[in-house]
């Protein structure tokens, strides 16, 4: 039987600010400054670092050094990661989101990346030492800013020992006077397996320029680590366990 640990005040305590000690850089700190008392953060990424293993590109591209900000998340634990944020992509693969790390074999980036000319959402997901990589449109763009804003939710959910870990990834689109607690119209965007067996997961946020400083940022405009909130996508999948059982 799967014990799961509720992700309330009463055992870690949600996160609501950038500045919880909680949230600790990996791989060194890039250029930052912690806004609004704590519940916003802009980053300016050190060009050359990024997330990826081995997939697709020659010769075979394997890098784990990316600077990412990030809190312990027991692995018995079901939380929800949210935030909002704005990007502004000058390069080839400038991207923003958050981030999941268990080890340098096991993690995912969730967010938009700039590729080919326009942003899109993006999710790679890397279990055994390989990437995968996830992509599709996102059509809001500031022509004027050259920037693109967004609403993610991140949530590590433990259906079952059969099934194991799973991340479930969610966008919204972002306005202006919107808090973390502002209703959304959250889309599913991808729903994976995560191969972390019984180790923790470490939560938390990337901004990244991969191949040239050319003035990126992104903007995270709040934040909410907490207990596990309900993806639109239901865990019922319509079909009895009869049917399913192999």
């Amino acid at each position: 039987m799967l014990f799961l640990v509720a992700w309330t005040a009463s055992t870690s305590g949600s996160i609501d600010a950038f500045s919880d000690s909680r949230l600790q850089w990996s791989n060194g700190a890039p250029e930052h400054v912690i806004l609004n008392d704590g519940h916003a953060m802009e980053i300016i990424p050190t060009a050359g670092l990024d997330y990826w293993s081995k997939t697709f590109y020659d010769p075979v591209l394997v890098k784990h050094d990316a600077q990412t900000l990030l809190t312990p998340v027991p692995a018995s634990a079901e939380v929800t990661l949210t935030s909002a944020f704005t990007l502004k992509p000058r390069a080839q693969f400038d991207q923003a989101g958050i981030m999941v790390l268990v080890d340098e074999r096991t993690w995912v980036k969730a967010g938009i990346e700039y590729t080919d000319g326009s942003p899109r959402l993006s999710c790679v997901v890397t279990n055994d030492g390989f990437s995968d990589w996830s992509t599709q449109k996102w059509d809001a763009w500031n022509t004027t800013e050259q920037s693109t804003s967004i609403r993610v939710r991140v949530s590590k959910l433990l259906p079952g020992s059969v099934q194991g870990p799973t991340i479930v990834f969610e966008a919204a689109p972002w306005a202006e006077d919107s808090t973390v607690d502002t209703e959304a119209k959250w889309v599913q965007i991808r729903i994976a397996s995560l191969r972390s067996g019984e180790r923790p997961w470490r939560m938390g946020f990337f901004a990244i320029s991969p191949i040239e400083a050319a003035g990126s940022s992104t903007l995270f405009h709040h934040v909410k680590l907490g207990q596990k909130e309900q993806p639109v996508h239901s865990t019922d999948a319509g079909i009895s366990s009869a049917k399913t059982e192999l």
